[in-house]
């Protein structure tokens, strides 16, 4: 029969603080900074795409084979194509971020970001996309690329820029005195 273990009792247990882990232990701006990061990374490296990518259906892959042998630009490529999923994976992680913390409440703030996800989705979509248009028609390729640089991304700065302004007029309004 095995010795029954005593507790410690209090005079002699060691004095240890309770310790509580952080929730987000490098802050709660890290999911936010990280996608603003990969937002400047995708506008360099896509304006830089903008100079190889023919949205045609004859040449669409052909450009971007063009980019891998002819050129030392592949990396353009690559980058954007790495800096597209670490977006959309940092965005998602900020949203969840704010639902867990309770910060869904704002209405206004969680609309706007449940929408810029999306954008984000839609943005890396149309990416997927357009390499693979050869089997599409002139006007739908021609419309997903219209989609992919322009409406998407300027629709996502203006939600962001829609959100910062408000922010900062909350963030101005004097407080309200009891």
């Amino acid at each position: 029969m095995p010795a029954e273990i005593s507790p410690i009792p209090e005079d002699r247990a060691p004095k240890v603080a309770p310790t509580t882990l952080p929730l987000f232990p490098l802050g709660p701006w890290l999911w936010s900074s990280l996608a603003v990061v990969f937002w400047s990374l995708l506008v360099v490296t896509g304006l830089g795409l903008l100079f190889f990518y023919q949205p045609t259906p004859g040449a669409a892959r052909e450009s971007l084979v063009e980019l891998r042998e002819a050129t030392s630009f592949d990396f353009l490529r690559s980058l954007h194509d790495w800096a597209s999923h670490g977006l959309v994976i940092a965005a998602w992680l900020h949203l969840m971020r704010v639902f867990v913390v309770g910060s869904y409440r704002r209405l206004f703030g969680w609309t706007i970001s449940v929408l810029l996800v999306a954008l984000l989705i839609a943005q890396a979509w149309t990416g997927f996309l357009l390499p693979r248009g050869d089997g599409a028609s002139a006007i739908s390729l021609t419309a997903v690329y219209a989609l992919h640089v322009a409406l998407l991304p300027l629709l996502t700065v203006a939600l962001v820029g829609l959100w910062r302004r408000r922010r900062e007029a909350r963030r101005l309004q004097p407080e309200e005195s009891p």
